[in-house]
């Protein structure tokens, strides 16, 4: 979604409004428009009007809990969730949600009953085997993740699915391996950022593969940007520009993208551990480890983190044996 598409969207709303003020679902629809540019409370203000005229959409108790979870408000983000599910029990999406929520909380254990929910509900759905695998995963439970990862590409290839396993080639070292499968990824998704900032993190683990890595990021950083455009409180794209600037050597950029990201999202735990993989490039140890701890602290899995050839330099210092020892 663009800004000119943006535009074009709301304005199609507000001409339907014109014909109906009633219509609960173009108020959800404009909801939604202002969420995913970051707009959250004139969000919320459209959803909850969709709500107050009856209509019992559990799309707008989703966007709602999205929009509350934008503006870390995690409990009636939470709430929310939960009255869609309630009110459609059968809703994959409601529980794809709530997933998603509890997962990015680092409540990992909590979010698997939810994925697990999706594939009874919908056994050929290739996203629901791809969640429950990366729950599994960052729950240490790394045989389950390759085996739901694996039902996912068999169902249907994506570059979410490509993305994890090669994630998982990658925190065992196999560089090579995975950076063919993240190539994949970015066939799939030659749009997605991340995509093309994994194929960096690994090309640079490579013998020689230094350049092609500053390539890799260059890719990725105006198509971030253009994430930014559009929501520009977009706390985990902003940790991740930090994380890409400071592995093309761009120390101020770096800093000021990471330090914009904990403004936004001072509970984040994708944003701390970022924070910490960029820091850790810059040779900020103790503010690298402080991010570290941080991310722990919030639920950040030990094992990846163990096995992330990006925080490396910090694995002999006595701090970060102690915290990932006996991570609080």
């Amino acid at each position: 979604l663009d800004i000119e598409k943006f535009h074009e969207a709301e304005k199609a709303c507000q001409r339907a409004l014109l014909l109906d003020r009633r219509a609960g679902a173009v108020y959800t629809a404009l909801g939604n428009l202002y969420r995913v540019s970051g707009q959250y409370e004139q969000a919320i203000n459209e959803f909850n009007t969709a709500i107050s005229l009856g209509s019992n959409s559990a799309d707008a108790y989703l966007g709602l809990g999205l929009a509350y979870k934008g503006s870390n408000r995690a409990t009636l983000a939470e709430e929310s969730f939960m009255k869609a599910i309630n009110l459609q029990p059968n809703y994959w999406l409601a529980y794809m949600s709530m997933g998603n929520f509890l997962f990015d909380a680092g409540r990992l254990e909590e979010a698997i009953p939810y994925y697990q929910r999706i594939t009874e509900l919908m056994p050929q759905s290739e996203i629901a085997f791809n969640n429950l695998g990366a729950a599994h995963f960052v729950s240490g439970n790394f045989a389950g993740a390759a085996q739901y990862w694996q039902q996912s590409l068999e169902l249907a290839p994506s570059s979410d699915a490509y993305s994890n396993v090669a994630t998982s080639l990658y925190l065992e070292g196999r560089y090579d391996e995975a950076a063919e499968l993240y190539h994949k990824a970015v066939e799939f998704a030659p749009d997605d950022s991340e995509m093309w900032g994994n194929l960096g993190d690994t090309y640079r683990q490579l013998p020689d593969g230094a350049d092609l890595a500053s390539a890799m990021y260059t890719n990725a950083i105006p198509l971030a940007e253009k994430r930014l455009q559009i929501n520009p409180s977009d706390s985990r794209t902003l940790a991740l520009m930090g994380h890409y600037q400071a592995m093309i050597g761009e120390r101020e950029k770096a800093l000021d993208y990471i330090d914009k990201a904990l403004a936004l999202a001072p509970k984040g735990i994708a944003v701390h551990y970022y924070a910490a993989t960029a820091l850790a490039e810059l040779g900020e140890w103790e503010r690298s480890l402080d991010m570290l701890e941080q991310a722990l602290s919030l639920g950040y899995p030990v094992s990846v983190a163990n096995a992330d050839a990006n925080l490396k330099a910090l694995r002999a210092m006595p701090r970060y044996i102690e915290l990932t020892a006996n991570p609080r």
